[in-house]
């Protein structure tokens, strides 16, 4: 956000000069190259106490690793603060243009209408679960107009955003878009699975039941992690919360603790779904489960329900 305000801001200071804008495309596309080799690559700091390990979940074996985080947030910055100085370059000459023609309150709402009108589609566009690829289109398409002046221009805008959407296509690891997260999927055999969001391990969905088998000593602990509360409480609970629910774990195992009722809140539609269909325990298909899509400090704030855990 920062590098995006230098960008414009700096664009705007250059809005008496010439223009910038066929530089756009070619800066995008720069950028994305950049981001592409970067993410080859894993940044960490040598430290014990860092757990940066966990982003790199999704880096292929053998990658080069390199000490220092301050590289790729450089360069990514600075990168990025280039594509935004042709487009406040752009904003600030019709601004200008708007002024001299005594109505720069009607360019300034006209400004805020396009930055509002660009909120709504790519949030249409996230909680459709659209991917990347189509995201690019969307942008290159509303900027065609400023690029069909004349044959050549267009030819290189044409081929310029053909590749970046080429790039973006193949370049990505996740296998799904939800609202919130790049999400991944790796199966671990027929107990379970993993989620990765963003390229990060970020939840793994598993049998963790009284009657489920036991893989290994790490697994054990785990388990015996999740009944703790129950064993603490000392009888079957009646009601139960879980606040992010995720793929299930902590609906699976109240359920196996006899629970009478359990609310499950998640934020994410995506990894619910997961949940629903990929759980060994398959809760959310519990009559006793009743499912929550949304905001945990929401539902706290809105619900008069009283629970035993």
């Amino acid at each position: 956000l920062l590098s995006a305000f230098l960008g414009l801001g700096i664009g705007c200071l250059r809005a008496d000069r010439r223009s910038l804008l066929g530089l756009w495309p070619a800066s995008l596309l720069l950028l994305a190259l950049a981001a592409l080799g970067l993410g080859q690559v894993v940044f960490t700091q040598n430290s014990a106490s860092e757990h940066l390990w966990l982003l790199y979940y999704d880096q292929r074996p053998g990658a080069p690793v390199v000490g220092d985080v301050r590289a790729p947030i450089v360069v990514a910055f600075v990168l990025s603060a280039l594509t935004f100085i042709p487009l406040g370059q752009m904003v600030a000459q019709r601004l200008d243009l708007f002024r001299k023609r005594s109505s720069p309150l009607w360019g300034y709402s006209a400004d805020l209408l396009g930055s509002l009108l660009g909120v709504v589609v790519f949030s249409l566009a996230s909680f459709a679960g659209t991917s990347p690829p189509l995201w690019f289109i969307l942008v290159f398409g509303a900027a065609l107009p400023f690029y069909v002046f004349g044959l050549r221009p267009g030819l290189a805008y044409a081929a310029t955003a053909a590749a970046m959407v080429a790039l973006v296509a193949n370049g990505g690891r996740a296998d799904f878009y939800s609202p919130y997260y790049a999400l991944a999927i790796r199966d671990t055999g027929p107990t379970g699975f993993s989620v990765l969001a963003n390229g990060s391990l970020h939840q793994v969905a598993v049998r963790l039941d009284r009657e489920a088998p036991v893989l290994s000593s790490f697994q054990e602990r785990v388990r015996i992690g999740y009944h703790l509360p129950y064993d603490m409480l000392g009888r079957a609970p009646g009601r139960v919360l879980v606040l992010g629910a995720g793929t299930g774990n902590d609906v699976a195992v109240a359920l196996d603790r006899g629970a009478e009722h359990v609310d499950a809140v998640e934020i994410d539609p995506l990894i619910l779904k997961l949940g629903r269909d990929r759980h060994p325990n398959h809760p959310y298909a519990s009559p006793r489960v009743t499912v929550v899509n949304g905001d945990a400090r929401s539902f706290l704030n809105a619900t008069h329900e009283k629970y035993d855990l």
